[in-house]
This record gives C-alpha cells, sequence and structure tokens, in this order.
C-alpha cells in the first residue's frame, strides 16, 4: 500500500513553502526531492516536527534554489494535450491518429490509428488512462531489446527494467543496475530512445557526467550530442501527454 502524502508548509527565509510529506516506515531518514508535484519530503513514520523541521532549515538554500527552477518549469510547462477523437499523438516519432469509441476498455492499433475504447468517450480522464497504458505496454516490449542491445556493446548488466509515470526525466539508474525509463519515450524517433537508453546504460560504469562518462557514452552512440539536442528541443511536447 503506498504511503499518504500530508499538505505542509513551512516558512524558509521569510518564504511560505508548500511541500508534501510522506511517512514511511522503510524510511532510514529525511530525503527531500523536488518532481512534477513540487517539494516532496521522505521521513521515518515517527519523525518529530522538530526533527523534520530542523532538516528543512539546514535545507534551505537547495530548497529555494530547486523550487525557482520548478516555478519556471512550471510556468514553461505546455497545457496537458486534450485527447479527443481525432487528435494527433505521436509513436516511435510517427503521427499517430486517436479514434475513440464507446465500448469496453480497450486500446490498439491498427495501420492508421490508436483505437481506444471506453464506456464514455467524452470522460477524457478514461481516454487518457487508456492511452498512458497503452504506451507503457508498447514501452515494455520496446525498451528490453534496445537495452539488451547496448548492455552488450557497453559490457554492463542491466538487473531490472522499470517503467516510469516519470515527466521531469527522461530516464535515471542506480548502482544496483536498475533502470527507469519513462513510458513518455515512446513518442520519440528510435534513435532518441537508443540515445536515453545508451545514457542510462553509461551509467552503469560511470555513474556521473565525468569526460570518460562521455567517452562512454561515444563508443557506442557517436552521435550523443545531436540527439540531446534534439531531445531537448522536442522534451515539453513529448511531456503535454
Amino acid at each position: 500500500m503506498s504511503a499518504v502524502l500530508e499538505a505542509r508548509s513551512i516558512s524558509l527565509h521569510g518564504q511560505e513553502i508548500s511541500y508534501w510529506l510522506r511517512r514511511s516506515a522503510r524510511c532510514g531518514g529525511v530525503n527531500l526531492r523536488v518532481d512534477e508535484r513540487g517539494l516532496v519530503v521522505s521521513a521515518p513514520e515517527r519523525i518529530s516536527e522538530q526533527r523534520l523541521h530542523g532538516v528543512l532549515h539546514d535545507a534551505a538554500q537547495w530548497v529555494l534554489a530547486k523550487l525557482a527552477h520548478w516555478q519556471e518549469w512550471q510556468a514553461r510547462r505546455p497545457a496537458p494535450l486534450q485527447l479527443r477523437d481525432g487528435a494527433v499523438l505521436e509513436f516511435l516519432g510517427m503521427p499517430l491518429p486517436l479514434a475513440l469509441r464507446a465500448g469496453r476498455y480497450s486500446a490498439a492499433r491498427d495501420m492508421f490509428s490508436l483505437l481506444v475504447s471506453v464506456p464514455k468517450p467524452e470522460d477524457e480522464a478514461c481516454v487518457r488512462m487508456q492511452v498512458n497504458a497503452w504506451y507503457h505496454d508498447e514501452a515494455l516490449r520496446h525498451f528490453p531489446g534496445r537495452i539488451a542491445h547496448y548492455a552488450e556493446q557497453l559490457t554492463v548488466r542491466a538487473r531490472k527494467l522499470t517503467v516510469s509515470e516519470a515527466k521531469t526525466r527522461w530516464g535515471s539508474c542506480n548502482a544496483h543496475g536498475e533502470i527507469r525509463l519513462s513510458w513518455r519515450l515512446m513518442q520519440a524517433p528510435p534513435h532518441l530512445i537508443d540515445y536515453v537508453v545508451a545514457h542510462e546504460l553509461a551509467h552503469l560504469r560511470e555513474l556521473n557526467h565525468s569526460p570518460r562518462f562521455w567517452e562512454l557514452v561515444a563508443s557506442v552512440y557517436p552521435q550523443y550530442r545531436d540527439a540531446r539536442k534534439e531531445l531537448d528541443s522536442l522534451t515539453q511536447r513529448y511531456m503535454a501527454l
């Protein structure tokens, strides 16, 4: 069962800051992160208010800087794509018209469109749920093969793949060989997906962005600079889904 997020606020350097508090018995310390929801604080279940506030005050400069960037991102963020009949999605870099119909929940692609069936096609939340689930399933089919391809070239082992809902980053990895990739990448052309996969797998040998890391990326994906610029130019569009 997922932990409940509590809406909180605190004054840091004279600014009233809103944040989400996530309490967990498995959490060994206080962790701070800023994602699409804003500031999220994960903390042990029985943490005292004094300790919690102390951590936030100690990290005030970092929190305020991160939230300033987050607010800029929010201001530039495009409105969510409206999922109506005839809306044009993207799949592997190609246009994919959306066709809605009334019926049992389903989503499937034919030669010309993505056919989505929901009991009430005018219910955009239900349509979005089906569309997102379809992209998620397609990501589970597409990503493993690309991971295997670049893992062999980099002589690394990806132990686990998680397809995420992330809206602020395309991928991540950790020292345990666990790779996370956003299903929203499935909107991108295959060569951009390959760039992200190569990038994350290179981190399994260099958990940084040092010159050595970029040399590793270039060894398997020489055109990484062009791919990075292209993906950056498309990020806002893809994240609107």
